[in-house]
């Protein structure tokens, strides 16, 4: 192909891809709105499934890094006590290495100076001591000079005195407390003797005022004490001298569990009065005496041997006592031993039996002894009620037993009584719904239950069974029937609710909320208040907080009921934290678009509805 050829080969060739360029202008307006209607249809069914995908790796990251924060955080005392103590400790090790120095250099000239100080101190000390020491003996010595001159003196002086006058001498011998001596009386006392004077009952001794010491004992003047009574007082009867450590005092013996001591002049005695004393020792003696109730044989034992009892014979016959027509009669003595026995034959007379029925035995009424099990005539007339008295009721198919009071009676297997006690300054009416409020200290308060609130009404107990006056106890039937109560109000069948309007009122209509709704029990039979009926099965309402599964707190208005999968639990959450919870954003206000046209303005939480 020579080159005009090619030219025009490649001229055609430009021209073909200038057609195709003008014909995909043309197309591409098309191709981009069915595309575009292509990539709607895809998110339309793609978009549910990313946003979950989304939603569950948003949830797996947040409990990813919330437990990474766990684990890092300290929670309990150990682990905050070891975290303290490492930085702690570092803390230490950098201010000891940037103080060290300085700390040094400062305990260097500290401990010079302290040293120069304490040698100039001692010396000082040394030299004040040694001057003061050799002072106050130099002193000492010259008082003690003094005072054994001048005690010579008064000595010689008296002995000339005494010698001079020896009519005017009176010695008494050793010194007696409580007697009165005269001047010039001389007396002897623990091996030193003294001489009064003047008149005086004071005790001698060397710092008496009214006594001089002539000659003390062990000879000379000057001696020590001459006994323990000048050093320690004469004490009382039994006193020893205890030491406490750093001297001694007079003290007496304590006795302890199963021990007398007995203390007199000069002597103590210990005695035990048994029972584990440990003591030990030789018996060499052991007799027994008894009254005539006993026979001994063998008493008394000195060496070895032993001794029997035997219980002495009574006029008891041995035997046996009661048959099938009598029965036994004995006699005890407050010993308990049977002193007498005889038979005496069973008689029952003709009062004590009615109809073939035993209305007493053994001379008393009511009085059953070994009774295995009882029958009552279901179809005799019921005795009168009374406090205390079982009489079986044909029409309610039960026993029926009458209650402390007289006025309440239950039916066994099917009446639950409880005595209450009112402190609410009002009487309660038989009929009333009530509810405990506390106790008494022996029985449960009471008063009237109202339907209005939780605190008086979910502790709704029953309904009043008689009048009680204020301050008085009386019966409240907690479940079975209440009779003759007017039930005129009501229609048989009606369940029956505590009230919201008046006290202790029952009603057939229930309170709706915020009232409470309690079932206090059903009208069994419409009549006056003779015969009425009303069974008592109390259910008290509940609020939602109440449920276990629930946790309520701090309401307030539009809060919503979320589940908590962390506690496990149901929890109020307010607008704004619900609104976070579904991830619609914390905005207090949200589009909603029909679909009709495009939305405008939209944020993050807006909600858009596509209909056709």
């Amino acid at each position: 192909m020579d080159t005009q050829e090619q030219i025009d080969h490649l001229i055609g060739l430009a021209v073909e891809q200038r057609n195709e360029l003008a014909r995909l202008e043309q197309v591409i307006p098309s191709l981009r709105l069915q595309l575009r209607s292509e990539v709607e249809l895809a998110m339309e069914t793609v978009e549910p499934e990313l946003r979950a995908d989304l939603s569950a790796f948003c949830q797996q990251t947040a409990e990813q890094q919330i437990a990474a924060l766990r684990g890092s955080i300290p929670t309990t005392p150990e682990q905050i006590e070891a975290a303290l103590s490492g930085k702690v400790a570092q803390a230490r090790v950098d201010l000891a290495a940037s103080t060290s120095e300085r700390f040094s250099s400062a305990v260097s000239a500290l401990d010079s100076r302290v040293a120069e100080r304490i040698a100039a101190v001692v010396s000082g000390l040394e030299k004040t001591a040694a001057e003061k020491v050799e002072q106050y003996i130099a002193a000492d010595r010259e008082r003690e000079r003094a005072a054994l001159e001048q005690l010579q003196s008064d000595v010689a002086g008296l002995s000339q005195r005494a010698f001079a006058a020896a009519d005017t001498l009176t010695p008494r011998g050793p010194w007696q407390a409580g007697e009165t001596y005269k001047r010039l009386d001389i007396v002897v006392l623990g091996g030193s003797s003294y001489i009064a004077t003047r008149e005086t009952t004071e005790r001698p001794g060397r710092s008496a005022r009214d006594w001089s010491l002539l000659a003390a004992r062990g000879g000379g003047v000057g001696g020590g004490s001459g006994s323990l009574v000048d050093l320690t007082g004469p004490g009382t009867p039994g006193q020893l001298l205890i030491s406490t450590g750093s001297g001694f005092v007079p003290a007496n013996l304590t006795a302890g569990p199963g021990i007398i001591i007995t203390e007199g002049p000069g002597s103590i005695t210990l005695e035990s009065t048994g029972g584990g004393g440990g003591g030990s020792g030789t018996v060499t003696r052991v007799a027994v005496t008894t009254d005539a109730n006993l026979a001994v044989t063998g008493s008394p034992v000195t060496t070895s041997g032993t001794f029997s009892l035997s219980l002495t014979n009574t006029t008891v016959t041995a035997g046996s006592y009661g048959a099938a027509g009598s029965v036994g009669t004995f006699t005890v003595d407050a010993k308990g031993r049977l002193t007498a026995a005889a038979n005496v034959a069973v008689s029952i007379t003709s009062g004590q039996i009615s109809d073939g029925v035993v209305r007493s035995l053994f001379g008393k009424q009511g009085v059953l002894t070994a009774l295995s099990y009882a029958d009552f005539d279901t179809g005799a007339t019921p005795a009168a009620a009374a406090v205390g008295r079982v009489r079986y009721l044909a029409a309610e198919g039960t026993l029926d037993l009458g209650l402390a009071g007289g006025n309440v009676e239950a039916l066994l297997g099917v009446d639950n009584h409880v005595f209450g006690y009112n402190p609410s300054g009002t009487a309660l009416s038989k009929g009333q719904a009530v509810i405990v409020n506390g106790s008494s200290g022996t029985r449960l308060s009471i008063t009237r239950g109202l339907a209005t609130s939780d605190a008086n009404s979910a502790q709704t107990i029953g309904l009043v069974a008689e009048a009680i006056s204020n301050n008085q106890s009386g019966w409240i039937l907690t479940q079975g029937l209440l009779r003759a109560v007017n039930t005129n109000a009501f229609n048989e069948g009606d369940t029956l609710w505590l009230s919201a309007v008046t006290a202790g009122a029952l009603t057939n209509v229930r309170p709706t909320a915020p009232n409470h709704g309690v079932r206090i029990g059903y009208c069994i039979k419409k009549a006056g208040a003779a015969d009425g009926i009303i069974y008592v099965a109390v259910q008290n309402g509940i609020e939602l907080e109440e449920l276990h599964d629930v946790f309520v707190s701090s309401v307030t208005g539009n809060d919503s009921l979320f589940y908590d999968a962390v506690d496990q639990r149901w929890e109020n959450r307010t607008p704004s934290a619900a609104r976070t919870a579904l991830g619609l954003g914390t905005a207090s206000t949200r589009n909603i678009s029909d679909g009709t046209a495009s939305p405008t303005g939209g944020v993050n939480g807006d909600i858009y509805l596509q209909y056709t």
